[in-house]
């Protein structure tokens, strides 16, 4: 009798750890980390890791300064140079040698080694002549330029946008962080006389050559026709 009471409970006993390692294991394969020996933190997404590296970069700007000379009155169709510098130095000259005719603006704004201007206008043909995204070195100043042109005339609307442009090591090219945003009203008259002049001329350049044309393709028209086709029989 004894022996069958031990052959009982050795069964149960089996049975048990039977029963508690398949527990386990369909444990394991429904959370793969549950297998780990290591605490189960929650891992850090890396967009949260680039927006604490952004955040970082943005508390660590210095504040330097920019440059702007938009004219605030144009003729229309005449091109003005507007140009943009900015300095990671408070004491930086940045009015020696402007080209632009428009009286220089000076504002401190934050400076990273990385800043991106862009300039806008739908009432305005801007072309520019420098790259959008430049480096900004810790002596001198950068420039940005562009050549503005008036299309309409009366009170017109310019954007001038600056970011500070900021790496990060998690897939992410560049990120900008908008560190100045202007908007500029530029009151656009008519054109001079002289551009007016120099249009109708053009024109009537035009005019004359078509004029022209249609005398020469009439003359070859006539020679062509037999001597004598319209004279009545």
């Amino acid at each position: 009798m004894k022996k069958y009471s031990l052959r009982i409970l050795l069964l149960a006993l089996s049975l048990s750890g039977t029963l508690i390692l398949a527990a386990i294991i369909v444990r394991i394969s429904m959370n793969p980390k549950a297998a780990s020996l290591e605490p189960a933190f929650s891992e850090e997404e890396p967009p949260s890791l680039i927006q604490r590296e952004l955040d970082s970069a943005i508390r660590e700007l210095t504040l330097g300064q920019i440059e702007y000379n938009p004219p605030l009155k144009m003729k229309q169709y005449r091109e003005e140079r507007i140009e943009v510098r900015i300095s990671q130095s408070l004491n930086e000259d940045l009015t020696r040698g402007l080209k632009g005719r428009g009286i220089p603006n000076i504002e401190n704004i934050p400076v990273s080694s990385s800043m991106k201007a862009t300039l806008s206008g739908d009432d305005f043909k801007i072309r520019a002549y420098s790259e959008t995204v430049q480096p900004v070195l810790s002596a001198g100043f950068t420039q940005w330029e562009w050549s503005v042109t008036p299309q309409r005339v009366g009170k017109k609307t310019l954007h001038l946008s600056i970011a500070a442009v900021f790496k990060t090591k998690y897939g992410e090219m560049a990120k900008s962080y908008p560190v100045m945003d202007k908007t500029i009203i530029v009151a656009v008259s008519f054109p001079p006389l002289e551009t007016i002049l120099k249009y109708v001329g053009i024109i009537i350049g035009i005019i004359g050559g078509l004029i022209g044309i249609i005398k020469a393709l009439k003359a070859i028209k006539r020679k062509r026709e037999p001597i004598g086709a319209g004279a009545d029989t």
